[in-house]
């Protein structure tokens, strides 16, 4: 088999296998390699810019010890204190727990006057509440909540999310043209840490509770760690409250992350393109270019990526077209290989067929091999036999 039609078998295998890959990879293996894509995701969330949000702190209840209505009746005692000093607003990400067939307590009926409270929408204070938004946790099939949802339709009405609730009472905030796109989810990537209070500290009759005034204050039970509800991409282990503060940080920073419509065009387009680069442009190369090509473009791909969500706050999973580019790389670097053997077999049958004075049988073996001083050395004997 000659170098052009070795070529052209080569792109052949290359193209059967992309195709199949791209298939499985994307069709019914789909949730096995989408592990590529949240490796990758993950490991770049975790150094994104975040900023939590403004003159806001979160004072949780230890649990510790304590009994239901104890707790409760600290919630109340917050909420007194908070509304009090005038503070801007009040999140409740996760409010004390009330069956459904109890009594609310007391402190329930201020919640709707004064300072906004807000309280999820699935909650039985939501009854009594001034406002309210949904706040449910979707984390994917590893247990690491990425995405989270601005808007949720039910009954056939668009409600927002708490921290859309939270961030949209402003009125300064309700005509921003993020919240009326088609972007209805955002991405999650790490945490940064919002001051944190305790409900002994902020309860004790020296603190100076001025130092409320004019902030956005979280109220829950859940201290750090130990009540944590999800664990991000950046690995941090966050409560409710946490996840409230780090959305309404990303919505009132501008610093969201979503993925608009053409970003997952993009994400159908590129491995397509890569599969017609390595098809094309690799096949008749020599084993260390293919090597180097392969590296090159998986790690062009991994900063692609890097600046999308640095730069743009936008997610891009190109993690399974690494897996598709590699795979093919490799299947063709493997080919390059068996095609140098076979020259090497070929070079080797030559000089055989040449030392026994069958010159013919020795070209032809001769011109299956790719040139080098080795081919042409035996080429040049082989002249001088047929002279």
């Amino acid at each position: 088999m000659d170098k052009t039609k070795k070529e052209h078998r080569d792109r052949l295998v290359a193209l059967a296998f992309v195709s199949v890959l791209l298939v499985l990879v994307y069709g019914p293996l789909a949730q096995w390699f989408i592990a590529a894509d949240r490796v990758l995701f993950d490991s770049l969330a975790a150094h994104v810019r975040n900023t939590p949000p403004a003159e806001s702190v979160i004072i949780s209840i230890n649990p510790a010890k304590k009994s239901p209505d104890e707790i409760s009746s600290e919630f109340g005692r917050l909420i007194e204190l908070a509304k009090n000093q005038k503070v801007e607003r009040i999140v409740m990400a996760e409010p004390p727990e009330i069956d459904a067939d109890a009594e609310l307590p007391g402190w329930a009926a201020t919640l709707s006057s004064g300072v906004p409270v807000f309280v999820p929408a699935e909650h039985r204070l939501a009854d009594v509440a001034s406002k309210t938004g949904i706040f449910e946790l979707h984390p994917d099939s590893d247990e690491v909540l990425r995405r989270s949802l601005l808007w949720h339709l039910q009954g056939g009405v668009m409600s927002p999310s708490l921290p859309v609730a939270v961030f949209l009472n402003s009125p300064a905030n309700a005509a921003d043209p993020r919240l009326s796109s088609g972007d209805v989810v955002i991405y999650l990537s790490n945490y940064e840490p919002v001051p944190r209070l305790s409900a002994e500290q902020v309860l004790q009759r020296d603190f100076v509770a001025s130092e409320l005034d004019g902030k956005t204050v979280f109220i829950d039970a859940q201290p750090p760690l130990v009540g944590a509800a999800a664990l991000l991409p950046s690995g941090q282990f966050v409560t409710r409250s946490e996840i409230a503060a780090a959305l309404l940080g990303k919505l009132e920073r501008q610093e969201t992350i979503v993925a608009p419509s053409w970003i997952r065009a993009l994400e159908w387009l590129i491995p397509a393109l890569l599969a017609i680069v390595a098809v094309l442009f690799m096949p008749d190369r020599r084993r260390s270019e293919i090597l180097v090509l392969a590296v090159v473009v998986v790690l062009a791909l991994a900063v692609v990526e890097g600046l999308f969500l640095y730069i743009g706050r936008f997610r891009i999973d190109l993690g399974r077209p690494i897996v598709i580019f590699a795979g093919t790389a490799g299947l063709i670097w493997w080919l390059a290989g068996a095609t140098k053997k076979a020259a090497v077999d070929a070079l080797r049958r030559g000089n055989d067929f040449l030392a026994a004075g069958r010159l013919e049988p020795a070209f032809a073996e001769f011109r299956r091999c790719d040139p080098s001083e080795s081919v042409a050395s035996s080429m040049y004997k082989l002249s001088l036999a047929f002279e």
